[in-house]
């Protein structure tokens, strides 16, 4: 037994030695393929990972005339080449022409292009960009640069240096993208660049970064005393770096940031500290009328000094009524003229604004101080009424509110929506599926509330004026592939093939990734093929994009073949109010008990709901009908709940409906109407039996409503009736 044991023991060690053998052959074979593969190429360098040499490994230089690649993806014609630090790069002075990847560089004579061993351009790469300009691609990002435009690799990052008046624009084009950093400065010091269509396209003086999707002010890049500039302020005091949005939003996700567009201003600093100081000039589109001679300048967060410990804050500039409000969240400094507000300890030792005098000629610009504690509460509130502190020429007055309302003598003004319109903020990650309460916070309710004679006639008599031929003609539908995207880059020419069901698939996994898809198609007690669902997770992430720091101020909508689109919540009314619309015949309907009555106790508050609930029955009726599936027969109702929530809105929130936000709700919910109508015309099988059975759900009250505002042809045509 005991031979037999160690036999089988030494059968073991041979066979062992074995495999190791031949793994360790297999690996020099490989090795032998890679390095006959680099020899055979045609190309004048060879890199194997550790370093690169040229195949004639005798000479550390090469002189090209006639079009030759240097490496894999790298073309050139009348070049100089030489390998540096021992092999570890390779430099190419470019006489005649460059083609990386495909694709020619337009460039002008004095350049050095620096690759390292792996073929990618690195530091010490520089070149002007020839006249006419071109497209180009640096480090997996596309970018289009004028004539003249420097570029320089240098310290990890590409330093764009362009004439004046360039509009930056820059492409990811992968998930490699996101590794590179960017630069981009004028050629003049002086001279102004025009920010991204993302950040309004304003003008803008200073050096601005880019990485990851983000475009941010870096400390590092900045003069000790040098002032970035953008329409309308400037910024001062950078500490730090800090980021710049386009939306006018709050924002959770960055600790020092300016979010702007032509309505909103936004300053945050989510971390203690005090942030940038912002000062506003003539040209500001918020402030009208602010002249040279007025000064106003603010700051997010504090400092620590003697007497306060270093704190966080938030500073909401925005227009109510024709007035200038600000708004805060947690410290802040303020200087309006000669006085300055900010947050501290009193002589009290207790936490309070701190006014002070500011040494200065400048006049002060009217505005009102709304809230400044981290509750929101107004700055004071004595006997059930509520007060605001007003700036006036030469002092600050605290009056009431509702005097303040009858001193304001500016109307609303209707304007077009546009693609750019502003996003107020919102918390709303849940479904309606797996909705919580505690996650919500209450909305923002106005400042008073017009008497009934307001609420019943003055906005009717303004929609009538403002009524366009065709009320979806203002719905301008965001671009999905503009949104950011941690998983993946959307293929726009894909996206065009998909029928709705392959679509909405691939949008929900765009935004949110694989794992969150499967949760939403399931299907929640619905048929699946519909994507109902799917389209409630995608305008649930979408809803997430554009919150923007908790607060409870939009719904974003995801219409199939389409795009998105962004709605402000009106403040001012609940669901339990729509019911109140609701033609009695439908409140038999089980759907009226599922949707507007017991969903109340998670979105009592958002009675944009509805708008969400509709979109996802005509999301899933374009999916059926394309599909041949089963229709849903809740669409005519939702028709009808819809038409009851503009109603409402229109009797409760009067500012709403008659300014921008009215125009662009009238215009979705027309869009909709049209595309539901088609859906239930087709579940019908018959236009005329359709149109029969929605009049019958509706009352005379919203069919008034209907008509009045989308007009009686437009309504006659849709509708029905």
């Amino acid at each position: 037994m005991l031979k037999k044991s160690q036999k089988s023991k030494n059968i073991y060690k041979i066979f062992k030695i074995l495999l190791i053998s031949l793994f360790l052959f297999l690996l020099f074979l490989n090795y032998l393929t890679l390095v006959k593969s680099q020899s055979s190429s045609n190309t004048l360098i060879v890199c194997d990972g550790k370093k690169c040499y040229f195949r004639d490994r005798s000479t550390t230089s090469l002189e090209v005339k006639d079009s030759q690649e240097v490496i894999q993806g790298v073309k050139v014609t009348n070049s100089n080449i030489r390998l540096v630090n021992h092999g570890n790069n390779f430099v190419i002075e470019v006489k005649g022409e460059i083609e990386i990847d495909g694709r020619k560089f337009n460039i002008e004579k004095e350049n050095q292009f620096v690759f390292d061993k792996n073929g990618k351009l690195t530091d010490g790469t520089r070149f002007y960009v020839g006249k006419g300009g071109g497209t180009f691609v640096l480090q997996n990002n596309e970018i289009n640069l004028d004539g003249g435009t420097f570029v320089h690799f240098n310290n990890g990052k590409i330093y764009i240096a362009s004439p004046e008046n360039w509009k930056i624009n820059i492409k990811p084009l992968d998930k490699d993208a996101k590794n590179a950093e960017f630069v981009f400065v004028s050629l003049d010091e002086e001279k102004k660049l025009k920010l991204p269509d993302s950040l309004n396209g304003y003008d803008f003086i200073g050096p601005i970064n880019y990485r990851n999707g983000f475009f941010y002010i870096s400390k590092s890049e900045i003069h000790e005393e040098q002032k970035i500039k953008i329409d309308g302020f400037s910024i001062d005091k950078i500490k730090k770096d800090f980021y710049l949005f386009g939306d006018g939003e709050k924002h959770s996700e960055v600790d020092n940031y300016l979010s702007f567009n032509n309505q909103r201003i936004v300053l945050g600093k989510n971390e203690r500290g005090a942030g940038v100081y912002i000062e506003f000039d003539s040209k500001n589109e918020i402030f009208e009328n602010f002249k040279n001679e007025n000064y106003l300048g603010i700051q997010a967060g504090r400092d620590r000094t003697e007497n306060a410990q270093e704190g966080k804050g938030t500073i909401t500039i925005f227009k109510e009524k024709g007035i200038v409000n600000i708004e805060t969240e947690g410290d802040f400094m303020l200087v309006n003229g000669k006085e300055i507000f900010y947050t501290g300890k009193n002589k009290k030792g207790e936490e309070d604004i701190i006014f002070n005098i500011n040494k200065n000629d400048k006049k002060n610009y009217p505005l009102i101080l709304k809230t400044y504690d981290i509750n929101k509460n107004p700055i004071i509130k004595s006997n059930g009424k509520e007060f605001v502190i007003k700036f006036e020429e030469d002092s600050w007055k605290i009056l009431e509110r509702s005097e303040l309302e009858k001193q304001i003598q500016e109307p609303p003004k209707i304007e077009e929506p546009t693609k750019e319109k502003e996003h107020p903020a919102v918390s709303k990650t849940q479904s309606k599926e797996q909705p919580k309460q505690e996650e919500r916070k209450p909305v923002e309710q106005p400042p008073s509330k017009p008497d009934n004679k307001e609420e019943t006639t003055q906005p009717q008599q303004q929609t009538n004026q403002q009524i366009p031929k065709n009320p979806e003609d203002v719905v301008i539908y965001g671009d999905i592939s503009t949104l950011p995207s941690n998983f993946f880059v959307l293929d726009k020419n894909k996206l065009q093939t998909l029928n709705a069901k392959e679509e909405l698939s691939y949008i929900i996994r765009y935004l949110a990734g694989e794992e969150y898809a499967k949760y939403y198609e399931k299907g929640g007690g619905l048929p699946d093929d519909l994507r109902h669902e799917v389209t409630h997770g995608i305008n649930a992430k979408l809803t997430e994009i554009f919150s923007r720091g908790g607060v409870n101020r939009v719904q974003a909508f995801y219409v199939v073949k389409k795009g998105f689109y962004v709605l402000n919540n009106p403040t001012g009314l609940t669901m339990q109010d729509v019911t109140y619309n609701v033609p009695i015949q439908l409140k038999r309907d089980s759907s009226y008990q599922l949707y507007l009555i017991d969903q109340q106790k998670y979105f009592l508050n958002e009675p944009l709901y509805i708008l969400d609930e509709f979109v996802a029955y005509n999301n899933g009726g374009v999916v059926s009908g394309e599909i041949h599936g089963r229709e849903s027969l809740n669409i005519p109702q939702f028709m009808v709940y819809s038409l009851a929530l503009g109603r409402t809105i229109e009797q409760k929130n009067p500012t709403y409906w008659q300014n921008i936000n009215g125009v662009a709700f009238r215009g979705f919910v027309a869009d909709q109407l049209i595309r539901a109508m088609e859906n239930h015309v087709r579940q019908t099988g018959d236009r005329e039996r359709a149109l029969a059975t929605f009049r019958a759900m509706t009352n005379q009250e919203l069919q008034d409503f209907a008509r009045r505002n989308f007009g009686a042809e437009w309504t006659k045509r849709i509708l029905g009736f």
